[in-house]
């Protein structure tokens, strides 16, 4: 009998218990939602998102642009200071033998 009362008891609490848990999670569920629904008017829409990666998209193009003249002009810098070395070596390679 003893034991009957202890799961009895037991059950009471534990009704208690997660009867205030809906409770509880009522509560917190409406002050989430609350402050989603705080939030929501500042939000970026579709058209504004769309217009800001047209103007990321345009910025990025430039940006792109200039590296590639950068890269361009620096390709042939390259290649022009090594052809000058090499036509130097080899002179200075011929000069080397011929006065020797």
């Amino acid at each position: 009998m003893g034991t009957l009362r202890k799961v009895d008891s037991r059950i009471t609490r534990f009704k208690v218990h997660v009867e205030g848990k809906h409770k509880h999670d009522d509560m917190r569920l409406h002050e989430r939602m609350t402050a989603a629904e705080a939030v929501l008017p500042a939000l970026a829409t579709k058209e504004d998102l769309a217009k800001e990666i047209g103007a990321v998209r345009a910025e990025m193009h430039q940006g792109f642009t200039a590296v590639h003249k950068e890269l361009h002009a620096l390709t042939w810098r390259l290649v022009c200071t090594m052809v000058t070395v090499g036509t130097a070596l080899v002179a200075a390679t011929h000069f080397i033998l011929k006065s020797g």
